[in-house]
């Protein structure tokens, strides 16, 4: 016995279904289906135990986004000597300066 597929309106056969949500459906179908569904979710992301849907959100709260820009060291690793905020070499030991 063949169903109806909802999606297309025409007739699904037992080698071809797809089993989603209580119905039949063609594979195909399926596919379309679950790849419309998921456009159509929305965006979510979690800060913090917090969930917001939009990013701009996030500067609104007390929880921003860590700034995009890498933090240059003060000291040199290996000498703790201060760095210059430009250098990419420590002066005293020459060690790179890692970011």
């Amino acid at each position: 016995m063949s169903s109806i597929c909802p999606y297309c309106n025409k007739k699904v056969f037992f080698a071809e279904r797809q089993f989603y949500k209580g119905k039949d459906y063609h594979m195909i179908c399926h596919g379309l289906l679950i790849k419309e569904e998921q456009k159509s979710a929305p965006k979510v992301f979690a800060i913090h135990e917090q969930i917001f849907c939009n990013p701009e959100e996030n500067s609104k709260h007390s929880y921003p986004l860590a700034s995009k820009e890498p933090v240059r060291p003060t000291n040199c690793y290996s000498c703790k000597t201060p760095v210059k905020p430009d250098a990419n070499f420590c002066v005293k030991c020459g060690t790179k300066v890692v970011i």
